[in-house]
Protein backbone atom coordinates (compact mmCIF):
# COMPACT_ATOMS: atom_id res chain seq x y z
CA UNK A 1 0.00 0.00 0.00
CA UNK A 2 1.23 3.53 -0.89
CA UNK A 3 0.24 6.83 -0.08
CA UNK A 4 -0.03 9.43 -2.64
CA UNK A 5 0.47 13.10 -2.27
CA UNK A 6 -0.81 15.48 -4.61
CA UNK A 7 0.88 19.15 -4.99
CA UNK A 8 -1.50 21.48 -4.16
CA UNK A 9 -1.86 24.34 -7.03
CA UNK A 10 -3.69 27.14 -6.97
CA UNK A 11 -7.04 26.33 -8.28
CA UNK A 12 -8.39 27.34 -11.52
CA UNK A 13 -11.39 28.83 -11.73
CA UNK A 14 -13.37 29.02 -15.19
CA UNK A 15 -16.08 31.46 -15.45
CA UNK A 16 -18.82 30.86 -17.81
CA UNK A 17 -21.32 33.87 -19.27
CA UNK A 18 -24.08 31.76 -20.43
CA UNK A 19 -27.94 32.61 -21.18
CA UNK A 20 -30.36 30.00 -19.63
CA UNK A 21 -32.72 27.79 -21.72
CA UNK A 22 -35.83 28.35 -20.16
CA UNK A 23 -37.89 31.19 -18.20
CA UNK A 24 -35.10 31.98 -15.56
CA UNK A 25 -33.63 35.39 -15.49
CA UNK A 26 -30.50 35.40 -16.93
CA UNK A 27 -27.37 35.10 -14.67
CA UNK A 28 -25.70 38.74 -13.85
CA UNK A 29 -21.87 38.61 -14.44
CA UNK A 30 -21.73 38.44 -10.49
CA UNK A 31 -23.67 35.61 -10.12
CA UNK A 32 -21.57 33.02 -12.65
CA UNK A 33 -18.71 34.36 -10.68
CA UNK A 34 -20.17 32.31 -8.04
CA UNK A 35 -20.58 29.15 -9.96
CA UNK A 36 -17.89 27.54 -9.62
CA UNK A 37 -17.19 24.96 -12.61
CA UNK A 38 -14.42 22.18 -11.57
CA UNK A 39 -11.34 21.59 -14.09
CA UNK A 40 -10.28 18.51 -15.69
CA UNK A 41 -7.37 19.01 -13.59
CA UNK A 42 -8.29 17.79 -10.27
CA UNK A 43 -6.35 19.01 -7.04
CA UNK A 44 -7.31 16.45 -4.30
CA UNK A 45 -7.01 13.23 -3.08
CA UNK A 46 -9.40 10.70 -4.71
CA UNK A 47 -11.52 8.49 -1.99
CA UNK A 48 -12.53 4.98 -2.09
CA UNK A 49 -15.94 4.31 -3.12
CA UNK A 50 -18.45 2.48 -0.77
CA UNK A 51 -18.36 -1.70 -0.94
CA UNK A 52 -20.80 -3.52 -3.21
CA UNK A 53 -21.82 -1.17 -5.76
CA UNK A 54 -23.98 -2.20 -8.55
CA UNK A 55 -22.32 -3.55 -11.84
CA UNK A 56 -20.39 -1.08 -14.04
CA UNK A 57 -21.23 1.81 -11.07
CA UNK A 58 -20.29 2.40 -8.12
CA UNK A 59 -22.30 4.33 -4.91
CA UNK A 60 -20.81 7.53 -2.40
CA UNK A 61 -21.72 7.71 0.05
CA UNK A 62 -21.30 11.12 2.89
CA UNK A 63 -22.03 10.34 6.01
CA UNK A 64 -21.03 13.94 7.28
CA UNK A 65 -24.14 15.41 4.53
CA UNK A 66 -26.15 11.91 5.16
CA UNK A 67 -26.63 10.88 1.34
CA UNK A 68 -25.47 8.57 -1.18
CA UNK A 69 -26.03 7.79 -4.84
CA UNK A 70 -24.59 5.72 -7.96
CA UNK A 71 -22.19 6.77 -10.22
CA UNK A 72 -20.45 5.36 -13.01
CA UNK A 73 -17.78 3.37 -12.71
CA UNK A 74 -15.33 5.03 -14.63
CA UNK A 75 -15.14 8.26 -12.84
CA UNK A 76 -12.87 9.28 -9.89
CA UNK A 77 -13.92 11.02 -7.06
CA UNK A 78 -11.80 13.70 -5.75
CA UNK A 79 -13.36 15.83 -2.64
CA UNK A 80 -12.36 19.37 -1.77
CA UNK A 81 -13.10 22.22 1.01
CA UNK A 82 -15.08 24.55 -0.98
CA UNK A 83 -16.13 27.38 1.95
CA UNK A 84 -17.53 26.75 4.80
CA UNK A 85 -18.88 23.20 2.65
CA UNK A 86 -18.06 20.43 0.35
CA UNK A 87 -17.53 20.01 -3.48
CA UNK A 88 -16.94 16.22 -4.22
CA UNK A 89 -15.66 16.17 -8.23
CA UNK A 90 -17.26 13.26 -10.31
CA UNK A 91 -14.02 13.61 -12.39
CA UNK A 92 -14.17 12.03 -15.81
CA UNK A 93 -12.04 13.63 -18.75
CA UNK A 94 -15.25 14.30 -21.10
CA UNK A 95 -17.31 15.83 -18.34
CA UNK A 96 -17.15 16.80 -14.73
CA UNK A 97 -20.31 16.24 -12.43
CA UNK A 98 -19.94 18.07 -8.63
CA UNK A 99 -22.03 17.64 -5.71
CA UNK A 100 -21.94 20.92 -3.62
CA UNK A 101 -22.79 20.83 -0.04
CA UNK A 102 -23.30 23.06 3.28
CA UNK A 103 -24.40 25.25 5.24
CA UNK A 104 -25.09 28.10 2.47
CA UNK A 105 -25.40 27.55 -1.25
CA UNK A 106 -22.72 27.09 -3.37
CA UNK A 107 -23.57 29.80 -5.90
CA UNK A 108 -26.01 32.94 -6.05
CA UNK A 109 -29.13 33.10 -7.91
CA UNK A 110 -31.56 36.18 -7.59
CA UNK A 111 -34.27 34.24 -8.18
CA UNK A 112 -34.32 30.34 -6.77
CA UNK A 113 -37.27 28.95 -5.90
CA UNK A 114 -37.94 25.64 -5.04
CA UNK A 115 -40.60 23.76 -6.48
CA UNK A 116 -42.19 20.53 -6.64
CA UNK A 117 -42.08 20.06 -10.16
CA UNK A 118 -38.72 18.08 -10.34
CA UNK A 119 -37.82 15.98 -6.58
CA UNK A 120 -34.63 14.73 -5.33
CA UNK A 121 -35.86 12.08 -2.60
CA UNK A 122 -39.21 13.91 -2.42
CA UNK A 123 -37.17 17.43 -1.85
CA UNK A 124 -38.38 20.26 -4.09
CA UNK A 125 -36.00 21.70 -6.52
CA UNK A 126 -34.39 24.53 -8.25
CA UNK A 127 -32.74 24.25 -11.66
CA UNK A 128 -31.15 26.30 -14.03
CA UNK A 129 -29.60 24.63 -17.27
CA UNK A 130 -27.78 25.80 -20.39
CA UNK A 131 -25.98 24.46 -23.13
CA UNK A 132 -22.88 23.96 -21.41
CA UNK A 133 -24.26 22.72 -17.73
CA UNK A 134 -27.29 21.95 -15.80
CA UNK A 135 -27.24 22.90 -12.06
CA UNK A 136 -29.96 21.03 -9.62
CA UNK A 137 -30.11 22.54 -6.39
CA UNK A 138 -32.29 21.32 -3.44
CA UNK A 139 -32.12 21.44 0.55
CA UNK A 140 -32.73 19.37 3.61
CA UNK A 141 -32.89 20.27 6.98
CA UNK A 142 -30.01 23.12 7.61
CA UNK A 143 -27.99 22.07 4.16
CA UNK A 144 -28.01 22.80 1.01
CA UNK A 145 -27.29 20.69 -1.99
CA UNK A 146 -26.43 21.38 -6.12
CA UNK A 147 -25.45 19.17 -8.69
CA UNK A 148 -23.61 20.66 -11.22
CA UNK A 149 -23.46 18.89 -14.48
CA UNK A 150 -20.71 20.08 -16.71
CA UNK A 151 -22.03 18.49 -19.81
CA UNK A 152 -21.24 20.96 -22.51
CA UNK A 153 -24.29 19.53 -24.37
CA UNK A 154 -23.18 15.76 -24.83
CA UNK A 155 -26.01 13.46 -24.60
CA UNK A 156 -24.05 10.76 -22.72
CA UNK A 157 -22.94 13.03 -19.94
CA UNK A 158 -26.14 14.20 -19.66
CA UNK A 159 -27.60 10.94 -18.82
CA UNK A 160 -24.92 9.90 -16.65
CA UNK A 161 -25.89 13.42 -14.40
CA UNK A 162 -29.91 12.10 -14.43
CA UNK A 163 -28.93 8.54 -13.36
CA UNK A 164 -26.79 10.38 -10.37
CA UNK A 165 -30.08 13.08 -9.94
CA UNK A 166 -32.22 9.79 -9.82
CA UNK A 167 -30.07 7.46 -7.55
CA UNK A 168 -30.07 10.03 -4.54
CA UNK A 169 -30.47 8.93 -1.50
CA UNK A 170 -30.84 10.27 2.29
CA UNK A 171 -29.35 8.21 4.40
CA UNK A 172 -31.22 9.71 7.50
CA UNK A 173 -33.05 12.60 8.35
CA UNK A 174 -30.88 15.06 8.39
CA UNK A 175 -31.58 17.90 11.00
Amino acid sequence: MGILYLRQTSPTKEIAVVEPTFAFPSPTPKMMESIIIPTNQPTATPISPSPTPPADSQVYENEDYKFRLTYSNNRRIYEEKEGQGLRVTFYSSLGNIAVHMGKTWSWQHPDRKLSEEFLVDNEKTFIFENEEQKIIDFEKGEYKYSIQCIHKNQSKIKEECETIVNSWQFMVEVE
